[in-house]
């Protein structure tokens, strides 16, 4: 009960309100984890016990409601931080990536709730989505709604945004007619009576939008007669010209058409002037989006105003057009304003991404999140770059002591952890702390390091703790980002996750985690004698007895320091510490309770491998295993390094062809011969490169699957070997145990020969006639590598012949398309 009430408990609880564990939940929690039960019918709790205990979802590292629905979903969608994607599109590069519809469906189903889709006029009069003026590959606008529609509510009933980046000029009625067949009644095509498009009206709530889909497309305007337009100038500024390249194909949608207007509704786009001008017109149905770059000035140079625009209606972030590789800016910058959408390229799992998949994770991973109060509430001012803390927020302290790990990989390598935590700037630390490496141990390592101690956190709403584990090569083999209001004081186990935040089985860290209120280090004491003002008069009192010693006999105590003050009578007591410390309790609600002693037991027991069950060795080993005969796997060996070698010399080799056509690629130009045949021998060269390389990486490939066929024969002659002489081992034992069955119950010494020899031979027969079975079956799992042998290398062949051969369809089809856009 100590150990629960004075490691386990966050010690900012109210103890009235969560009252400490008594011994009845103890008594409860003893039982449940307790194997022997003799100890349990004690009240005694073992190693073991206490393992199961601290291993159990009950002991879990973040508090469990975390992991359900417990924001309030009836709030305007601008009070949401919803989970965005830009370019869904696309799987990997920006300008020469393909286009899939297959992705769609994968971000809807991790959490997604705001997808983007490029339209273009296709060329057989069917809507198309790509990546305008690149060499990305094309996908139907049908196929895309259709996916749309299967996994829109799989994963989360609340509402989805389409955003589109709509460059469609002659088939947008396609569009809006696909859009409503499609979708049919989950799209969201009139707005609803209680929330009118009009200033001043607050957005429709999540749970109000349930299963509906929002369209995010601009919105035909009538013009007043006798307004005036803007005239476009001859020349633009080097400035403006960098801005559209940074903005990408986004700054040149077409004008919208009357039909897809209108199905645009509650997140209708609008052209970002100033935050003054959004103020004016007060619409909390307008968004805006902002590319990386303008985003981040804005936030420099206005971040109150930033602020207080994403309380009032939503705004859209999406990386800029440079970022050609997928790669993806750090969003917790935008969340700490408040922006809504903060799109991120999904198919790149660097730590951006990895930030917002843990972000995401939580609230039942239904992809809206709810901003704390003061970024809601009008009356509450914020300052994303505040350094002291914020009115009305309590600064937190935390602290993560990194024990041990547990089955951290299958490899034999040196491992460390570190700690970040991310959220303010002033919050933000990376990079700084580190434990050591363990060497040669991934099973168990034992790292015990001092505590890493995150002083003050000013927004502990907004702070996000990622604790990561590395080989000594710096290479990531898991992580797990917690939010640091939802952490769990005491010893915990840490269960860690992949890139993509998948919960990997067996890797995790087992850590001791304190929080608490930030206390400024000139109060700590007296902050101390107000949680525990008993102590306090007892440190005074002996403090007292050791000055009596160095005082001589004729000098007067002072009243303060006279032996009978040193021991008041109850009456003094009473009327003296007990409302110091009725007074402190109110104020502090801390608990007193000391828990020290039980926690060396707890870190022995992490530490501790549990002990193999005790009996009988049993004989399990068979060879009708599956895992010892294992198909090959083309994809697999393509990771090899020797294959991936070879691959590499290729894409250099690509990457220099395209380097001398510098940026034919990138640009469109005039529809000229001189254009068509650069792009013709640009494409040539490409295909003469992936020729070359093709005999090379087959040969590799065949080479590895001959390689890895052998290695699976000797192991399967190591495993034959074994079984065999584990049978003998075990024939004779059994052989010996029952000769002396004999002798026990036959004293005629000719009879228990005879017997004896009767035994013998049974013995051998028996030993026989099981090495011929394991024989057998040893070859027949020969004959099912050298079968499976045989197949992978036909496979190999097919694909070698159509990888060939769709190199030549390849480069027909391309010279074919180029020669009818250049037309």
């Amino acid at each position: 009960m100590a150990f629960l009430n004075g490691e386990q408990r966050d010690p900012r609880l109210n103890e009235i309100l969560y009252p400490p564990c008594d011994a009845a939940r103890t008594k409860d929690l003893v039982r449940t984890y307790e194997p022997n039960k003799e100890f349990a019918d004690k009240g005694h709790i073992s190693p073991d016990g206490l393992l199961r205990y601290l291993l159990s979802v009950e002991n879990d590292v973040l508090m469990a409601e975390k992991y359900d629905l417990h924001d309030d979903m009836d709030q305007p969608l601008c009070h949401y931080f919803i989970n965005s994607s830009h370019n869904t599109y696309l799987v990997g590069h920006q300008l020469t990536g393909r286009a899939s519809v297959e992705i769609y469906r994968q971000c809807l189903l991790a959490g997604c709730r705001c997808v983007e889709l490029d339209c273009w006029d296709g060329s057989d009069d069917e809507p198309i989505i790509t990546h305008g003026f690149t060499m990305c590959t094309e996908v139907k606008f049908r196929e895309v709604m259709e996916a749309i529609a299967e996994s829109a509510f799989k994963t989360s009933d609340y509402p989805i945004v389409l955003s589109f980046e709509n460059h469609c000029v002659k088939q947008q009625d396609k569009l809006a007619r696909y859009c409503r067949e499609i979708l049919a009644d989950s799209l969201l095509v009139d707005p609803f009576d209680s929330h009118p498009l009009e200033p001043g009206a607050p957005l429709p709530s999540p749970n109000l939008l349930k299963r509906k889909i929002l369209i995010k497309n601009k919105k035909k305007h009538m013009h007043r007669p006798g307004a005036k337009r803007k005239s476009k100038s001859a020349g633009e500024p080097v400035e403006q010209l960098k801005a559209k390249q940074e903005k990408g194909t986004a700054a040149s949608e077409a004008a919208a058409g009357t039909a897809i207007s209108a199905l645009v509704n509650y997140v209708t786009p609008t052209h970002f002037h100033s935050f003054e001008a959004a103020e004016k017109k007060n619409r909390g149905y307008e968004i805006s989006s902002f590319v990386e770059t303008q985003a981040l000035q804005l936030l420099k140079t206005k971040p109150v105003e930033f602020v207080n625009y994403n309380k009032r209606q939503m705004s859209r972030i999406y990386p800029k057009g440079t970022r050609v590789d997928s790669s993806n800016y750090m969003p917790q910058a935008f969340w700490n304003a408040g922006c809504q959408l903060v799109a991120l390229n999904f198919q790149s799992l660097d730590l951006a991404m990895q930030m917002n998949l843990g972000f995401f994770e939580y609230n039942h991973r239904c992809g809206y999140v709810l901003k704390p109060d003061f970024m809601r509430r009008v009356d509450r001012r914020f300052d994303p770059f505040a350094e002291s803390t914020v009115d009305g927020i309590v600064a937190g302290t935390v602290s993560v002591q990194v024990l041990s790990g547990q089955m951290l990989t299958d490899k034999r390598c040196g491992v460390y952890v570190e700690v970040e935590m991310y959220g303010l700037p002033a919050d933000t630390v990376r990079k700084r702390f580190r434990s050591k490496t363990v060497p040669n141990n991934t099973i168990n390592p034992v790292f015990n390091e001092e505590p890493f101690v995150f002083s003050k956190v000013v927004l502990p709403h907004l702070a996000m703790i990622r604790i990561l584990l590395c080989e000594e090569t710096g290479k990531l083999l898991g992580h797990r980002i917690l939010p640091v209001n939802g952490l769990r004081p005491g010893y915990r186990h840490v269960a860690l996750r992949s890139e993509g935040n998948v919960p990997l089985s067996q890797p995790m860290l087992f850590v001791k985690i304190v929080v608490k209120d930030y206390v400024p280090d000139a109060m700590a004491a007296f902050i101390d004698a107000l949680s525990n003002p008993i102590a306090y008069q007892s440190e005074l009192q002996k403090r007292e007895k050791q000055l009596e010693a160095l005082i001589e006999d004729d000098v007067e105590l002072p009243d303060a320091t006279r032996p009978e003050q040193a021991h008041p009578s109850a009456e003094a007591r009473r009327t003296s510490v007990v409302p110091v410390a009725a007074a402190a309790v109110a104020a502090m609600t801390r608990s007193t309770s000391n828990g020290g002693s039980l926690q060396k037991s707890a870190e022995a027991a992490a530490a501790m491998p549990t002990p193999p069950p005790k009996g009988q060795f049993i004989f399990t080993v068979s060879l009708t295993d599956s895992a010892l005969v294992e198909a090959v796997d083309l994809d697999l060996l393509r990771k090899h390094p020797a294959y991936e070698k070879v691959a590499s010399k290729q894409e250099k080799e690509v990457a220099k062809v395209k380097k001398k056509q510098g940026r034919v690629g990138q640009m469109r130009r005039s529809q000229t011969d001189s254009m068509l045949s650069l792009h013709k021998d640009q494409l040539k060269q490409e295909t003469t490169v992936l020729s070359k390389y093709c005999a090379p990486l087959f040969d590799t490939l065949g080479a590895l699957v001959k390689e890895r066929h052998e290695q699976q024969r000797r192991k399967l002659n190591d495993v034959l070997h074994r079984q065999e002489m584990e049978l003998k081992r075990q024939l004779d034992e059994r052989n010996k145990a029952e000769k002396k069955e004999l002798a026990k119950r036959h004293r005629d010494k000719q009879e228990l020969s005879r017997m004896k020899r009767e035994v013998q031979q049974k013995h051998i027969n028996m030993a026989v006639n099981e090495i011929q079975k394991l024989r057998e079956l040893h070859r027949a799992k020969d004959e099912e590598l050298a079968r499976r042998q045989d197949e992978t290398q036909r496979e190999l062949a097919r694909q070698r012949e159509e990888y060939e051969r769709r190199l030549t369809d390849e480069l027909k089809q391309k010279c074919d398309k180029l020669e009818h856009e250049f037309q």
